[in-house]
């Protein structure tokens, strides 16, 4: 196994590509890859950044769990939400690996290229608790901004 960044640069691409599913391949090394998301280059980053979104949607819970039902008996007369279904969710609950990921994709927030900004910020947008979600703001205005 070639440990090389331009080697796993290119691994990361064919993954992407030929078996995105296979979370059981990550996993093991996912901390690894979390660090060497700040020492890839841009293409590398954005492979990167798509393969760990995806995975972090699949095996982390929901910081923001929503409550969801189409059940008319779940809900008052009113349209409010009956007691019984609010469930109590402790706050600041959010798995550390889940906050290394995030963590690195916010600094890559202030990327030069437009690209690995959109992908940090889709990561932060679909895995991060709401009241992070506004930290994608001002990078994706400066994309919008930039005469490039």
């Amino acid at each position: 196994a070639d440990s090389s960044l331009l080697v796993l640069n290119s691994a990361f691409s064919v993954f992407s590509e030929l078996c995105p599913t296979r979370f059981d391949m990550i996993h093991p090394h996912f901390r690894r890859y979390c660090g060497f998301l700040l020492d890839f280059n841009h293409w590398g980053q954005v492979s990167l950044l798509n393969i760990l979104t995806h995975y972090a949607r699949n095996q982390f819970v929901d910081p923001d769990p929503q409550i969801e039902s189409t059940n008319p008996k779940d809900s008052d007369t009113d349209g409010e939400w009956s007691e019984e279904s609010e469930i109590d969710y402790s706050e600041g609950a959010i798995d550390p690996d889940l906050q290394m990921l995030l963590k690195n994709a916010t600094i890559l927030l202030h990327s030069s290229s437009n690209s690995v900004v959109g992908a940090a910020s889709a990561l932060i947008f679909y895995c991060a608790p709401s009241s992070q979600k506004f930290l994608v703001t001002r990078p994706l205005l400066r994309v919008i901004r930039d005469p490039r």
